[in-house]
């Protein structure tokens, strides 16, 4: 599981699985085989991930004797006083597009994160939480997919632009 300090060695990628160059962190939610994207790491440099980011629809651990693929069905909530912090504060995002597996976006997962100027939802994108968005001053617009049915009053407070 994530346990420590982002974009340094500290970080426990022992669930974790590697796409083109970037490390997506996991916990998994249950069964059948779903998992929570804890964090975006670039693999070469151990930094937080940058520019446009893509959520991959499935993450594989191939950790233990077998390999087991997960279902990313939520992006983890951040409390921003302690890791940990997902994509918050995360001034290099400029874009970043969520698959349509993705069900949750929990609060403060992209709180902060000053330079993301564009956000593609999923279909399946049914719950948006509080200060998800919030204080993304690059943000200018979003579509909110029709399915959503939890959208909390803050979700996209301190959005200026």
């Amino acid at each position: 599981m994530f346990t420590a300090t982002h974009a340094t060695a500290a970080t426990d990628l022992s669930d974790s699985s590697t796409t083109s160059g970037i490390t997506w962190v996991f916990d998994t939610i249950g069964t059948p085989e779903t998992a929570s994207i804890t964090d975006c790491i670039t693999t070469a440099t151990l930094a937080r991930c940058a520019g446009a980011v893509a959520i991959p629809s499935s993450v594989t651990d191939s950790s233990g004797s077998a390999s087991v693929t997960y279902t990313v069905t939520e992006l983890a909530s951040s409390p921003v006083w302690s890791a940990p912090l997902v994509f918050a504060n995360n001034t290099g995002i400029t874009s970043v597009v969520i698959p349509d597996t993705v069900t949750s976006i929990g609060a403060f997962a992209f709180y902060g994160a000053t330079s993301l100027a564009s956000v593609t939802f999923g279909t399946g994108v049914t719950s948006i939480g509080t200060a998800a968005f919030a204080g993304n001053t690059a943000l200018t617009s979003v579509i909110i997919p029709p399915g959503v049915t939890t959208l909390s009053d803050s979700s996209f407070t301190g959005t200026t632009s």
